[in-house]
């Protein structure tokens, strides 16, 4: 899906200013507003000079060595090897033998092979083996997040007269680290709320009349339900946007009117990932994200059960609300070389609107990224595991290409349930339409060699939600998936991205 004809498009190496400017305002809404082959041209001069700094880098040494630069076309960056979060982080550190040493063996992973002299940013991210991978960033990069930062805080309409409440632990882990400094950056007074409980943030927020917070869905979730508790009335307070991040669910039409029933604020979902960056923010009519194509390079691959894969290509065009569009209204397609069906318009975009439009919707794929700003860490052809549905033609402002439903589900976590494939997030959206707020978590298990699925809810014994979710999953998903309730209190509760996906099933 990339222009083949170069075009010659201005780019510097960008500065970092003490505050978000005008000129990096008009910036933005220029990239957002190029053409194809405009954005195309953007992205492959960044992508060289990148590549040009990467030939001694020990992920990119050996295929830089039989690639001829500058590339020509981003067609060629598929002479690139894919890459998962195992080539990333690299073989386990190994304790040292000086206690005293700042550093033990393979502390650092092969993706920072800069000195560590070289780096001031230290986070960690959940690993593929067992431990924490670290996250390192130098002052560019980190400069280069909050960069990709502001064009989740335009999204959100926020400036520099806004409060913004982080519901956040501060942890080691890069959660809104990121988008604490680009907060700071725009100007805008924000409230640390790490190390206090969700009765005291929701204190917080009245006393410091907050207008912005930032938090997962789940906690916004959880909030409202210590909020009513607790007897406060969150329509009095100043909250009028929540920028969710951390987990599917800001662009889950279910999930994104229970929070903003709740909180009467305004959802605003974004995506990004620890060992990528900041890569996605929300389409100006809420229906999903884009990709910050001025910062990332996305590919959108379809993988088979070898390991083979191919591009997404857009389907037919089909007329779709933009408003209505979900995970369980968008288009699946079967598996690489198969024939692709192009659905009904109901199945496309459920119920009708006066919205309707005809765009090209490109299959569901496995989001591929390459960042192009961060020299420190530099990520070239990372499989994401995130699914998502591009649609590249299409009528929203922004030009960056348009992920309906944002990330519908984890490839990593797909079941195989009887033949259908089956998503966590898909689940959630059908248990939110029916119970907006309570806890519950989906459980996969194997019998007799097959993959199972369960779910807990945390509802009264006498509640019908059950049988509700039952047929809606049986009418959506044409499986039965067994629900039973549990005791409310009783399931685990997390601020951060909440474990709702428990898999019981044997390692392969």
């Amino acid at each position: 899906m990339f222009a083949s004809t170069p075009l010659t498009l201005a780019w510097t190496q960008p500065t970092m200013t003490a505050t978000d400017t005008t000129a990096d305002k008009s910036k933005r809404q220029q990239y957002r507003t190029l053409d194809r082959r405009q954005l195309n041209s953007l992205q492959l001069g960044k992508l060289n000079r990148l590549l040009d700094a990467l030939t001694d880098h020990p992920l990119y040494r050996q295929p830089l060595s039989k690639i001829r630069l500058p590339l020509q076309s981003l067609d060629e960056l598929n002479q690139f090897p894919l890459l998962t979060k195992s080539d990333l982080a690299g073989p386990p550190p190994q304790p040292t033998t000086h206690p005293g040493s700042p550093r033990s063996n393979g502390d650092s992973p092969p993706l920072f092979s800069r000195p560590p002299e070289s780096y001031v940013r230290y986070h960690q991210t959940s690993g593929s083996r067992g431990w924490p991978m670290p996250i390192l960033d130098t002052r560019a990069d980190w400069n280069w997040w909050i960069q990709c930062w502001q064009y989740v805080l335009d999204a959100a309409d926020v400036d520099a007269n806004d409060i913004a409440m982080m519901a956040f632990s501060f942890g080691p882990f890069i959660g809104f680290w990121s988008a604490n400094d680009a907060l700071v950056h725009r100007g805008t007074l924000v409230v640390p709320g790490g190390g206090l409980t969700t009765l005291a943030r929701l204190q917080l927020i009245q006393q410091r009349r907050c207008t912005v917070l930032c938090c997962t869905p789940t906690y916004a979730l959880h909030m409202a339900s210590v909020a009513s508790q607790n007897n406060i009335d969150l329509s009095r307070n100043n909250v009028s946007r929540i920028i969710v991040a951390g987990e599917p669910g800001g662009s889950v039409p279910s999930v994104r009117n229970a929070i903003q029933s709740q909180w009467g604020a305004r959802v605003i979902d974004h995506a990004g990932a620890s060992e990528i960056g900041a890569w996605g923010f929300a389409s100006e009519d809420h229906s999903g994200l884009h990709v910050i194509e001025s910062e990332f390079i996305a590919e959108f691959l379809i993988f088979d059960s070898n390991g083979n894969y191919r591009p997404a290509q857009p389907l037919t065009a089909q007329p779709v609300s933009t408003q209505t569009v979900s995970p369980q209204t968008i288009p699946t397609q079967p598996a690489l070389n198969q024939p692709i069906s192009k659905g009904s318009s109901e199945e496309l975009a459920g119920e009708s609107s006066s919205n309707d439009q005809s765009i090209l919707i490109g299959e569901r794929s496995e989001l591929v990224i390459t960042n192009l700003g961060r020299d420190g860490g530099p990520v070239v052809r990372y499989r994401t595991g995130d699914i998502v549905t591009p649609v590249w033609d299409h009528s929203l402002t922004c030009r960056f290409v348009h992920l309906p439903g944002g990330v519908l589900g984890r490839a990593d976590d797909m079941l195989v349930i009887r033949g259908v494939n089956v998503f966590p997030s898909s689940v959630e959206a059908i248990v939110r339409q029916t119970e907006p707020t309570a806890e519950f978590r989906m459980i996969a298990s194997e019998v007799d060699s097959m993959d199972q699925l369960r779910i807990e809810l945390e509802v009264p014994p006498e509640s019908d939600s059950v049988a509700k979710i039952e047929q809606l999953l049986r009418q959506r998903l044409a499986l039965r998936v067994p629900v039973t309730c549990v005791p409310v209190g009783s399931l685990p509760r997390s601020e951060a991205k909440s474990k709702r996906w428990i898999d019981e099933r044997k390692p392969i």
